[in-house]
């Protein structure tokens, strides 16, 4: 007779996820969280047919992107929050200025490159495309459903150069480009930036005048279709003061969030992945992450307006390793 076999160290998988639970998160954050985002999918018209014409999709994509996220040491809580970026269309404007290619001896390149390549990785599980646009302040080039293997490519094309003035490159890169009358999902914006040297109203300008125009189209949640979120490289006082004031704003603060890389580790970002890249890609578009989470929090707690968080929030982060390539696409 055999003997019994030691399970001790033997962990659970934890178990996936079905449809019907990501479907019932992302009704639940488009009624409670976010009903602006409802004119995208059809809410007020919506029978079974129209669910299955405009929800049932990006439903799918969360489901696949959650046990992708899971297979990839992603705690399961965190993967069902991760799935609204099935939601979302994500634009990343990068701060190409000079400042930002000399900052901390160089190693703010270093730390872009990371956030780029985590935030391809995690939305490419629910986009297979990638990020729908990469673009930059002082340059026109823009690159196109950037997955991470275009990541190296794109690096290698960076020229550091000029102000970093933000308000108009906002405007002009994108919001000119990808709010219109016609587009297919809400858009949250990745502004990475390092210090801000001018046009300070302008930035405000740029925000203000979209939300306003939004409002007056759509009601009070319009602006809820466009995200900000603004993540520092480096410690730039200025920079803190400003996106702070415009987080905190009674107005447009619903839609800003802001991420100070000295104080959430964006440096670290690929070691320990699975707690500092919700915040960065969940904080403009959950207010859970938004206002109460922070990089080492105990997600046990947590409200349950998604999904029951499991309580093994461990688990190693980690990345895909895709075979590179030099593709990219200029505007």
């Amino acid at each position: 007779m055999s003997e019994p076999i030691d399970a001790s160290g033997i962990e659970d998988k934890p178990q996936p996820y079905t449809f019907e639970e990501v479907s019932k998160a992302f009704t639940n954050y488009l009624e409670q969280e976010r009903p602006g985002l409802k004119r995208f999918y059809r809410w007020e018209e919506k029978t079974e047919d129209e669910f299955d014409q405009y929800l049932r999709d990006p439903v799918t994509r969360g489901l696949a992107m959650t046990r992708q996220l899971m297979d990839h040491g992603c705690p399961r809580g965190v993967a069902m929050e991760l799935s609204l970026l099935a939601l979302y269309d994500l634009v990343v404007l990068i701060d190409n200025s000079r400042s930002m290619g000399a900052a901390d001896n160089g190693s703010s390149a270093e730390t872009l490159r990371d956030i780029l390549k985590a935030a391809s990785t995690v939305y490419s599980f629910a986009h297979k495309e990638g990020i729908t646009a990469v673009r930059f302040l002082n340059t026109s080039n823009t690159y196109f459903n950037v997955v991470p293997g275009k990541i190296r490519a794109l690096m290698h094309r960076i020229v550091f150069a000029g102000l970093a003035i933000i308000g108009t490159k906002l405007q002009d890169r994108v919001l000119v480009n990808h709010v219109t009358p016609d587009m297919a999902r809400p858009l949250l914006v990745i502004v990475v930036i390092g210090e801000i040297e001018g046009e300070v109203q302008g930035l405000w300008d740029a925000i203000a005048d979209q939300a306003l125009a939004l409002k007056e189209q759509y009601g009070d949640h319009g602006p809820q279709a466009v995200a900000y979120q603004f993540a520092k490289i480096g410690n730039h006082r200025a920079t803190k003061d400003l996106v702070e004031c415009l987080a905190g704003d009674n107005i447009l603060g619903p839609y800003i969030h802001y991420m100070a890389g000295d104080e959430h580790r964006l440096g670290n970002l690929m070691e320990d992945m699975w707690r500092i890249l919700p915040k960065l890609l969940l904080g403009a578009i959950s207010d859970y992450w938004d206002k109460e989470a922070d990089t080492y929090v105990t997600l046990q707690n947590r409200d349950e307006r998604l999904a029951p968080l499991s309580h093994d929030d461990g688990g190693d982060g980690g990345e895909r390793d895709p075979k590179e390539d030099d593709s990219s696409e200029d505007e």
